[in-house]
C-alpha cells in the first residue's frame, strides 16, 4: 500500500485506481495505515483495559472508513470530520454489543476490563474471575 500511495504500482491492477482515488479525493494516507493496523490487531484475541483503548480500536476499524468515505462523497464543513469519527465509533460500539456472546466464545472481550470490574460483570461475561 505504501508503494501505491507513493505512485509506485507494481503488477497489481488495483493500485493505480487506488492511487488515483486517494489523490483525487484528497484522502489522508494515515486513514489507510490506521485501518490496516486495526484490522491486523483482530488476528489475535482482543482485550481492552480502558475505554480509551477501545475508542482507539473503534477509530481504526470504523471511523477511518467513515472519514475516507466522506472525502469521496464530498463535504463542505470541517465539522464533518469529527462527526464522521464519532459516527464510526458509535457504529463499532453497536456492533460490539450485538456480538458479545460470539466474541467471548472466540476469546475476544471488547468491553473495557475496568468497566466490567466496576459493574461486577467480568465473571458473568468471561465465565471466570479475571
Amino acid at each position: 500500500m505504501e508503494e501505491a500511495l507513493a505512485g509506485r504500482f507494481g503488477p497489481h491492477p488495483v493500485w493505480p485506481a487506488f492511487h488515483d482515488a486517494v489523490n483525487r479525493f484528497h484522502i489522508d494516507h494515515e486513514y489507510f495505515r490506521q485501518m490496516i493496523e486495526g484490522v491486523a490487531s483482530d488476528l489475535e484475541p482482543r482485550h481492552f483495559e480502558t475505554f480509551e483503548q477501545l475508542y482507539g480500536y473503534c477509530y481504526q476499524v470504523a471511523s477511518v472508513v467513515g472519514l475516507t468515505t466522506i472525502h469521496i462523497f464530498g463535504f463542505e464543513s470541517p465539522a464533518a470530520l469529527p462527526l464522521a469519527e464519532k459516527c464510526g465509533v458509535a457504529f463499532q460500539l453497536t456492533n460490539i454489543l450485538r456480538d458479545i456472546r460470539e466474541d467471548v466464545e472466540r476469546g475476544r472481550i471488547y468491553l473495557p476490563a475496568e468497566d466490567l470490574r466496576r459493574f461486577g460483570s467480568r465473571r458473568r461475561i468471561c465465565g471466570r474471575d479475571s
